[in-house]
């Protein structure tokens, strides 16, 4: 069973966190991308477990068993949470904390989102995306699998602006068990506060990317954070929806930016909005 997968050579200094939760392989371009891009040795570990304790201490193992010191962690997504969960409780790990199409922090942004794909999907794709939730809510949803990769394929499509083929080979399958378990307890952590009181208590630097036409508000990461007083630098990508590796206009400026990221070794506080 694959656990991590690798890209370059070592010292292992940097680590891409998929989304999700449950789509292992879904930060498979991300972390070659970003290898290519800074010449550094990038991880992608997997994630296994059933709660976001376990998925936390996890991480640690994977990165602690590869890397002695700390890394630029990147994550997308579900995996931008759970980044900064780690970051908060590891921050000796985190050089740095890259977050790329994260979602909202706060639950008033969230009804944006389903607006934001409904727009981009015709009738019959509407229909079933506001099905898939409902039935997978369900304690015995059948081939729960098959349903959490349509519903997977359905946000592709609504969240992406002009998407490129990967050419990366196929990820391993959704693991629905794991997304209806850990997705519960993230939703129940946004609702009430103790995702912001995560984010609060980050002790590392903070970096923010996000797409200008991602249906997940740039304004519901970077708003909060800005209330709690956290210091980071916000980048906003033209042309650019949720996933910037996979997109046609914003791949190239997307690795420009990790690249810098990577090599810069201050920090400055405050929101950069870059064009």
């Amino acid at each position: 069973m694959i656990t991590i997968r690798k890209y370059g050579d070592p010292p292992w200094s940097a680590a891409a966190i998929h989304g999700g939760p449950g789509a292992p392989g879904s930060a498979a371009g991300l972390a070659r991308g970003l290898a290519a891009a800074t010449g550094a040795g990038v991880l992608e570990p997997f994630q296994s477990k059933r709660t976001i304790r376990a998925l936390v201490e996890e991480l640690y193992a994977q990165l602690a068993a590869e890397s002695a010191g700390p890394i630029l962690l990147i994550g997308h997504s579900w995996g931008a949470w759970l980044s900064a969960m780690f970051a908060q409780k590891y921050p000796e790990k985190v050089r740095k904390l890259l977050l790329v199409g994260s979602g909202p922090l706060t639950d008033s942004y969230v009804p944006k989102i389903a607006a934001g794909r409904m727009a981009r999907l015709n009738e019959r794709e509407r229909r079933r995306f506001a099905e898939l939730p409902a039935l997978l809510a369900r304690p015995d949803c059948p081939g729960r699998d098959a349903l959490i990769a349509e519903l997977g394929a359905l946000c592709e499509r609504s969240d992406a602006y002009a998407p490129m083929k990967s050419g990366e080979a196929p990820s391993p399958a959704p693991d629905g068990a794991l997304y209806q378990a850990v997705w519960s307890e993230a939703v129940e952590l946004r609702r009430s506060g103790k995702l912001l009181q995560i984010f609060e208590r980050l002790n590392v630097p903070v970096t923010v990317i996000h797409g200008d036409a991602d249906p997940h508000p740039a304004a519901g990461v970077r708003e909060p954070l800005r209330s709690l007083g956290v210091p980071f630098t916000f980048h906003l990508l033209p042309r650019c929806g949720h996933t910037p590796w996979e997109e046609k206009f914003a791949r190239e400026p997307f690795f420009r930016l990790l690249a810098r990221e990577f090599s810069q070794k201050s920090f400055s506080s405050g929101s950069i909005r870059s064009r």
